[in-house]
């Protein structure tokens, strides 16, 4: 099959992983690829990719001279990508630039967009533009796409499709320590205002927490200074450490293993954050909050803790995280085998196998 994929190539956030991964997949199931990467440079593919590669697009443009290379580049893309004939389109996220690709390719070409926000308004220009362009609409979860039709989406067919989050390191794994009074937490991700992370600073602080954690925030973003100083205002600083960027491959793998929990205080624009699958497939518990379609990996799963947005429920939810550490009901193995069935790679690729295989009847399925 001859799919063709549209998505951001280079950063670290859930959606560049989302591409890279499903590029991968696609490549390994042996169909033809050909690529449109938003990127700003060439050394933000991989090999396999770069050889896949269409056209790159900009991620956005600056002042008149800047439109018009970009919307040349748009041009550019859809000319390329009618050249290229495929079976499939995906694009994975919600764009502009991808819905001028899909409105220039015809049958017997079928095209879906894929989405990461959990209950997006139906106003939305990107929603409506997505729905115009595109013969379906993947959600990441169940949920999300349940929570479309409930809220009364029905511009155009819509399913679910999961997200590839990175392969766990061979040989990297979280181990069950003895309590010692102390918890070893860590956040990974973008600084920014939605993450939450000031929220979690503050329940830190409140009622004596601090006492108990150390917090290390791996990531930058535009929330930097103002966590920064957050922490010397709270008088946490000692226990609170922003860290900056974090390595990937194996040695991120094994650092991330060192912790004993992951925190994800976000109060909203999720869908299901890939570091959650990630902490599972090692085994490391994790506090979240109940956004987005987090709640769906922490159905049954006695080492996930799910909490409101708030600041006195991210605080009840670090003092159960502590309980439960201390009487020693997480269990790392535990965790990893609920990851093995439920969000697995051979999980998620059944879920795309079957979709490729007849896209058109997969998106006319009840979600």
């Amino acid at each position: 099959m001859r799919v063709l994929l549209q998505g951001i190539a280079g950063g670290v956030g859930g959606a560049q992983t989302a591409f890279r991964r499903l590029a991968d997949f696609l490549f390994d199931e042996g169909h033809e690829v050909g690529i449109l990467a938003i990127s700003m440079a060439d050394g933000e593919l991989p090999a396999r990719q770069k050889e896949a590669l269409l056209c790159r697009l900009p991620h956005s443009s600056r002042g008149v001279r800047g439109t018009l290379a970009k919307a040349a580049g748009v041009g550019r893309a859809a000319f390329l990508a009618r050249r290229f004939a495929p079976d499939v389109f995906v694009s994975i996220g919600l764009a502009r630039t991808a819905n001028s690709v899909g409105r220039a390719l015809q049958e017997p070409c079928f095209k879906f967009a894929q989405d990461f926000i959990f209950d997006r308004p139906l106003d939305d220009p990107l929603l409506k533009g997505a729905a115009a362009a595109f013969d379906g609409l993947a959600c990441q979860t169940q949920s999300m796409a349940a929570a479309f039709r409930k809220g009364g989406f029905d511009a155009c067919p819509i399913n679910w499709l999961p997200c590839f989050p990175d392969a766990p390191a061979e040989g990297c794994a979280k181990q069950a320590r003895p309590w010692d009074g102390q918890v070893r937490l860590a956040y990974f991700g973008r600084l920014e205002q939605h993450k939450g992370l000031d929220a979690l600073l503050e329940a830190l602080a409140s009622a004596g927490d601090a006492a108990g954690f150390s917090l290390d925030i791996w990531g930058s973003g535009r929330e930097e200074r103002n966590l920064n100083a957050l922490r010397v205002q709270l008088g946490i600083a000692q226990s609170v450490q922003l860290r900056g960027a974090y390595p990937g491959g194996v040695e991120g793998a094994r650092m991330m293993c060192t912790y004993d929990a992951i925190a994800l205080p976000s109060t909203g624009c999720e869908g299901l954050p890939l570091i959650l699958l990630e902490a599972m497939a090692y085994g490391i518990p994790f506090l979240a909050t109940d956004v987005g379609a987090i709640r769906d990996c922490c159905q049954d799963n006695p080492d996930a803790i799910l909490a409101q947005p708030r600041l006195d429920a991210i605080a009840g939810g670090l003092r159960e995280l502590a309980r439960r550490f201390e009487s020693g009901e997480l269990c790392p193995d535990r965790l990893r085998d609920y990851y093995r069935r439920r969000f697995s790679y051979e999980v998620m690729a059944e879920r795309w196998r079957e979709c490729l295989r007849a896209p058109q009847a997969f998106f006319a399925q009840a979600p």
